[in-house]
């Protein structure tokens, strides 16, 4: 029996050495990857100097008399610029597309700075007048950025036309997270960071970034600006501020203009999301509400019917 019970203590502390090995090797590794991709990467947008620090704009789309529609990227997009584009490639013949990649996101500076929601909207804001993209413009905010669409037309809402929401976050769904700390800590950001930093993301399967509408230059843009900016210090610090954030704009009550508002099947997210989503547009006759059949990244699965919805709907508010 003890020797048996040697041989498994044999073989566990020899998985764990393996693991730890493994683990080593792997953040070796990542970081020697880092400072070669650091040479390959190549903005393909402008810079502007906000605060300090340069924040990258891409725009593409005619301009002249037509409307801007300006992303707002999902919480811990590492490339916007480049994940959206399944999108924005079907209605850039129609529109004048602005992508501001805020600080931690894209080709963009990791900044430090307060991730509070006015504090994000003020770099936007003063991005756009930095880069001469004059508003009002048609915010499209995915997932978590709809805080911040939300608020932007709460305070300026001589800026904003309208809101097209990606399956985008309302103030209430916050209240209903889960407080579960062991599931808090599983699925929690800085775990994943961690996971990150020893550059597991890279194993085959594992980090998956998506190569709908990238060239092959641009898939490979997108890949490295995957590895280096993923779950950084500002991403990171966005998480930790998404509830006061969410608390921020509850308050500001529900801007006066019209919005159109895809809504995914809630996969992933809880039966919270869908019903959040819903109960916020039932607050104004001047929201549209889509149901799509389809998980939260909906620029992936259902671009062409929201290019479509998208171009209908605009022309109908435009026209009046």
């Amino acid at each position: 029996m003890r020797k048996k019970k040697k041989i498994i203590r044999k073989i566990l502390v020899s998985a764990v050495g393996l693991v730890v090995l493994f683990l080593l090797s792997m953040t070796i590794f990542n970081q020697i990857m880092l400072t070669k991709e650091s040479k390959w990467i190549k903005p393909n947008g402008t810079f502007v100097t906000v605060d300090g620090y340069k924040m990258h704009v891409y725009t593409v789309g005619p301009k002249e008399n037509r409307p801007t529609i300006l992303i707002l990227s999902a919480f811990g997009t590492a490339a916007p610029g480049y994940d959206y584009k399944v999108l924005y490639s079907k209605l850039s013949s129609e529109y004048h597309i602005v992508v501001v990649e805020k600080f931690g996101y894209g080709y963009s500076d990791i900044s430090g700075l307060p991730r509070d929601v006015g504090t994000i909207v003020k770099e936007y804001r003063e991005a756009l007048r930095l880069s001469n993209e004059n508003g009002p413009f048609v915010l499209m905010p995915h997932s978590m950025s709809g805080l911040e669409a939300l608020y932007w037309a709460q305070h300026d809402p001589n800026e904003v036309s309208a809101i097209v929401g990606l399956d985008m976050s309302v103030p209430e769904y916050y209240r209903f997270r889960d407080h579960n700390p062991i599931t808090r800590f599983l699925s929690s950001s800085k775990f994943l960071k961690a996971l990150v930093s020893m550059g597991l993301d890279r194993i085959p399967g594992v980090g998956l970034i998506s190569d709908r509408s990238l060239t092959k230059e641009e898939f490979a843009q997108n890949q490295y600006l995957t590895y280096k900016m993923l779950l950084n210090k500002d991403v990171l610090a966005e998480s930790d501020a998404v509830k006061s954030n969410a608390q921020t704009v509850q308050k500001g009550g529900m801007p006066n203009i019209p919005m159109l508002l895809f809504s995914s099947n809630g996969t992933g997210l809880g039966e919270k999301w869908v019903q959040c989503e819903r109960s916020f547009a039932r607050q104004s006759g001047k929201i549209k509400l889509i149901q799509l059949d389809c998980s939260h990244m909906i620029q992936y699965f259902k671009s062409a019917d929201v290019a479509q919805e998208t171009k209908l709907y605009l022309q109908e508010i435009f026209a009046e």
